[in-house]
């Protein structure tokens, strides 16, 4: 299990790299974080590839979510929305 885990954090932290690799990568992210969640220690690599996943999480949603909001913005002022 640990095994997984780490390799799974270390396909993430090398593909991981854009706020539009969200949608590709889903699964394994949702995997990672399902054995994770199961564990009870992290070795210390783990814990640093999971801060690093958990800080690219929150700061592509927030460019993900600016994003959205920009172009809301714009659709409303063109009378579609």
């Amino acid at each position: 299990m640990e095994d997984k885990l780490l390799l799974g954090l270390l396909y993430l932290d090398k593909k991981f790299k854009t706020p539009a690799d969200i949608k590709e990568l889903l699964p394994h992210i949702e995997l990672v974080l399902k054995i994770a969640s199961q564990r009870e220690s992290f070795s210390k690599e783990e814990e640093y590839l999971l801060r690093k996943l958990f800080y690219k999480l929150n700061r592509f949603e927030e460019f993900v979510k600016q994003k959205s909001e920009l172009w809301s913005a714009k659709l409303k002022v063109e009378g579609r929305v």
